[in-house]
């Protein structure tokens, strides 16, 4: 299309999850071995007797799984060590305290998340929070620094949050150039106000709530905007 475009912040964040998670790895399997093997007839016949709550599976492809998958560990482990044929299968010692400090985190992480699906959050405040990621989860800068390979305009999207922020261009560097590349000058931006659209990059591999957030993300509210369409 020719034309410079933000990318979808749940996706950017769903990759920098991912990369935070791959250490615990092993220990997830367990744990959704253990829900697999709870999820068997008679077990979940045993378990019913002790609580209300299911098992959960987690999903590969939606991080928020992993997220629901320790909350219930978490929940109904005392429950799950009264099934004999699952009681082995417990992560005990060491393995249970790392689960629940990985748990921890993920608390954050989905807070995060929640947040970036709120119509109101534009991608100043998606910067800010991207920033204090890095800041705390190192590991996480290939994906959510604000020059990472996965931003598809680097030097554009940084005039986006200046703009949504209100901080002033200077006429001839490279965001304001990046913003009269988009087909408006970012005099003629700043002086716009009102509803906006942004084009969003689409991305085959956006499943789930990372592709329904990119859709209600294509409308901003903000004082001045790059790449825009006034409606």
């Amino acid at each position: 299309m020719g034309v410079p475009l933000v990318g979808c912040a749940s996706h950017q964040l769903k990759l920098a999850i991912k990369k935070y998670l791959a250490p615990y790895e092993t220990l997830l399997d367990e744990v959704n071995a253990l829900m697999l093997e709870l999820r068997h007839d008679n077990n979940f016949a045993e378990l019913k007797k002790h609580t209300d709550l299911q098992p959960v599976k987690r999903t590969v492809t939606r991080w928020s799984s992993t997220f629901t998958l320790l909350e219930r560990y978490i929940h109904i482990r005392s429950e799950i060590k009264k099934v004999e044929a699952a009681e082995e299968l417990v992560p005990t010692g060491g393995k249970h305290r790392k689960l629940v400090a990985v748990f921890e985190h993920l608390k954050i992480f989905e807070s995060i998340c929640k947040r970036l699906q709120r119509k109101g959050t534009d991608v100043a405040e998606v910067r800010l929070m991207f920033d204090g990621l890095v800041a705390e989860y190192p590991v996480m800068a290939d994906h959510l620094k604000a020059s990472a390979k996965i931003v598809h305009t680097p030097v554009f999207e940084s005039g986006v949050v200046k703009v949504n922020a209100g901080t002033a261009l200077v006429d001839g560097n490279n965001s304001s150039r990046a913003l009269r590349g988009a087909g408006t000058s970012w005099k003629e931006a700043q002086g716009e106000r009102g509803r906006l659209r942004v084009v969003v990059a689409p991305r085959k591999e956006i499943v789930g709530d990372c592709w329904r957030h990119q859709l209600r993300t294509q409308f901003v509210h903000c004082n001045q905007l790059c790449n825009v369409f006034a409606l």
